[in-house]
């Protein structure tokens, strides 16, 4: 008896939900007879199925299978007219990919079984069949051949899901033998998280600049920013453009920062259509400053809104003589209140033309973020006193005639004596006679002075009088 080899399979592939193609390499001996087909049943034992008489037909479409449930596992046996075969055992078994596919929360769970019937398998590949426009397949990824799980994170929505697995062999002849299909419908649940208004804060006393923050793994497909001038009760479209999931900020122009509390609120959409709940808002704050009592600046300003973390403080600003805002004291947040107050009474009394302020409310920790007011600024009534007499004895008291002045932005100051002559003559308040002339002690007399002096009330100020020198 002359032993036979089987014939080698090239692969075993699913062509459809019920058919599988087999093929393999042609005997070419010329005894042939028939090729004899054996599949697996249900107890793993190989039943014939087939016989080809053609040695040249070495494609077989079984046709007889529902692979949606099931791997298929095939041999070949040669028949020759000399009575010989090749032993079935000898035959290598190919077994078809069965592919599962379970529905999870937004996402679909892929399983198969291993390709057999060839040396090893380079990989995987995972596609997905997309219904539109043209039915196609996807490749959606790769994996290593020794894997054989996938999680789909990005389905489709509110449809099936179907998709089918390639396994591609390891050699330098590439062939691919593929899964069945199987289908999933991904759960969706109601959408609870929303993405952060980071802060809505005021910028460069004209615009509104509102800053949010996308929550990780949303699958955001677009975001919608809404406004409200009347406290938050009704909110409308700021534009007509949405912003994508890589757009964190927008500009308002459209704004009264000086009288106008304005709160912004934001959506998100996912790919899937659903919509998120809104977050957190953000209300700018709103700061008006007076005299108050003429002397201290008086601030009071809306709180801002909000910051689940709450404010750790408002700081306060004042305007240096250069137009640059400095914080110079902080207040802490009184949660409910309607208003916050402050008075100035750290302020220069003379140097400034205008006293203007700004206030920042500092998100608690851990992030540090500010969001700031409108500037505003008052209008302090200017004061000049002069004395009517001093005493240079050096007891402390009286020992120099200095004028004294609230609000003045620029000063000068002469002193005469009774025959006109100039004694003293200063620019600075802070800066007083104390009765010498050359070093030399005035005489006891009447004296003249003469102040021009222009204030932070946009006035001009001409003083001119007398004053005794008394010992």
């Amino acid at each position: 008896t002359i032993q036979v080899p089987p014939p080698p399979i090239y692969r075993a592939t699913v062509v459809n939900d019920n058919t599988v193609q087999l093929e393999f390499v042609p005997y070419t001996d010329i005894d042939f007879k028939a090729y004899v087909i054996f599949r697996a049943n249900s107890a793993g034992k190989m039943v014939e199925i087939a016989r080809i008489k053609n040695p040249m037909d070495t494609i077989y479409l079984d046709k007889s299978v529902y692979t949606l449930r099931n791997s298929y596992c095939y041999r070949i046996q040669v028949l020759t007219f000399c009575g010989n075969s090749s032993v079935i055992d000898n035959s290598r078994t190919h077994c078809t990919i069965d592919l599962k596919a379970r529905a999870g929360i937004s996402k679909a769970f892929l399983s198969w079984n291993s390709y057999e019937g060839w040396d090893s398998v380079r990989w995987y590949r995972i596609l997905r069949l997309n219904k539109q426009p043209d039915n196609s397949w996807e490749v959606l990824d790769s994996v290593s051949g020794s894997v054989n799980k996938y999680i789909d994170t990005n389905t489709l929505c509110y449809t099936d899901n179907i998709y089918r697995i390639e396994a591609v062999k390891a050699s330098m002849v590439r062939l691919i033998s593929s899964s069945d299909t199987a289908a999933a419908v991904p759960i969706r649940l109601p959408v609870t998280i929303a993405n952060e208004v980071r802060r809505a804060t005021v910028k460069e006393n004209k615009q509104v600049l509102v800053e949010w923050r996308n929550p990780v793994g949303f699958n955001v497909a677009e975001v919608y920013l809404e406004r409200s001038i009347d406290g938050g009760h009704v909110f409308l479209p700021l534009s007509n453009q949405t912003f994508t999931p890589f757009e964190f900020s927008y500009i308002d122009e459209d704004v009264k920062v000086q009288t106008q509390s304005y709160v912004y609120r934001t959506r998100m959409r996912d790919s899937c259509g659903d919509i998120s709940p809104y977050p957190n808002i953000g209300q700018t704050i709103v700061l008006d400053v007076d005299s108050g009592d003429g002397l201290h600046p008086h601030l009071k300003w809306s709180p801002y809104h909000t910051w689940k973390e709450g404010i750790d403080h408002y700081t306060i600003e004042r305007k240096g003589k250069n137009g640059q805002f400095y914080p110079f004291d902080s207040i802490p947040d009184k949660p409910g209140a309607s208003e916050l107050e402050y008075v100035d009474r750290l302020l220069p009394l003379n140097g400034f033309v205008d006293y203007c302020y700004r206030v920042s409310a500092v998100r608690a920790y851990p992030e540090y973020v500010f969001s700031q007011s409108n500037e505003d600024c008052t209008i302090m009534h200017s004061t000049l006193f002069t004395p009517n007499v001093f005493t240079p004895n050096e007891d402390r008291l009286n020992d120099s005639f200095q004028v004294k002045a609230s609000f003045i932005v620029n000063y000068h100051l002469k002193i005469f004596n009774r025959w006109g002559q100039m004694l003293f003559e200063s620019d600075d308040l802070n800066n007083s006679w104390d009765g010498r002339f050359n070093g030399q002690p005035s005489p006891l007399d009447m004296y003249i002075y003469q102040v021009d002096a222009t204030g932070a009330d946009r006035q001009d100020y001409h003083r001119h009088g007398y004053f005794m020198l008394l010992k």
